[in-house]
């Protein structure tokens, strides 16, 4: 454990991710990217030069994975100017400023947020119902894991707004927020596609993956399962070239 350089107010870890190749430093009571941020970057079909807006972007994880695999120009929106600061010192520390850029907006307000016309838009908005669960004793911590039903529609409206005709939304949610997205994007967003999660075959999702391009009309469709472990609790090949390799989600590309 230790400060981080970037931001004199923040206790942080130094975590590695694939194999190695990103050292990212990371709140200890803040949010904390791991398995959601990395798949979510997975699912993102970018390429190379494209711009691509991450809403909620916290330590860069996602925005630098994206790099990393794609070389797409990431333009990261975080609320909290300390997280910005850790942001912007891991994409120096990754050789990615070239790449990935962090600015302070709120992703609730489009306003905030100086870009328009992007090719792709991601985000892994805070998972729990602020209405129905405990916020953290640690401010950073709650604003980054706790949401309402009003935040998160609106921030299917920034991205929605930020998106150039055709531009694909990219969201990595649990389920209890899958009402919500859908009706924020009724209208907006088609040929959406919805890639649900498990760890086995025989478990419930435990997340998914909701893609749609802007001002398409194609319905939706639910996609065969993403499964994370094998019977016998390895990880599955898809999660590992993921997770290890870097690798796209074959779902999405």
């Amino acid at each position: 454990m230790v400060k981080n350089a970037e931001s004199e107010h923040i206790l942080c870890t130094q975590d590695a991710f694939f194999r190695g190749a990103l050292t990212i430093s990371q709140p200890l009571n803040g949010f904390r990217a791991g398995f959601d941020s990395v798949v979510l970057a997975a699912s993102v079909p970018a390429c190379a030069g494209e711009k691509v807006l991450e809403l909620g972007t916290g330590p860069g994880v996602a925005a630098l994975a994206l790099a990393h695999r794609t070389q797409a120009q990431v333009l990261g929106v975080e609320i909290d100017t300390d997280v910005v600061a850790l942001a912007q010192g891991n994409a120096a520390r990754n050789g990615l400023v070239h790449l990935v850029d962090v600015q302070q907006g709120d992703a609730t307000n489009p306003r905030t947020i100086a870009v328009r016309g992007v090719a792709h838009v991601m985000m892994n908005p805070p998972f729990y119902d602020a209405a129905s669960s405990r916020t953290s004793p640690h401010a950073q911590k709650g604003i980054a894991t706790h949401m309402s039903d009003d935040a998160l529609a609106a921030w299917v409206h920034t991205a929605i707004i930020c998106l150039k005709s055709g531009g694909s939304f990219t969201a990595i949610i649990t389920p209890q927020w899958l009402p919500v997205v859908l009706a924020a994007c009724a209208g907006k967003l088609g040929a959406t596609a919805l890639l649900p999660i498990h760890t086995i075959a025989d478990s419930p999702a435990s997340r998914l993956i909701l893609h749609g391009r802007k001002g398409r009309k194609t319905p939706l469709a639910i996609l065969p399962p993403f499964l994370t472990r094998t019977a016998n609790g390895d990880m599955s090949e898809t999660l590992r070239a993921i997770a290890e390799d870097g690798a796209g989600l074959p779902a999405f590309k």
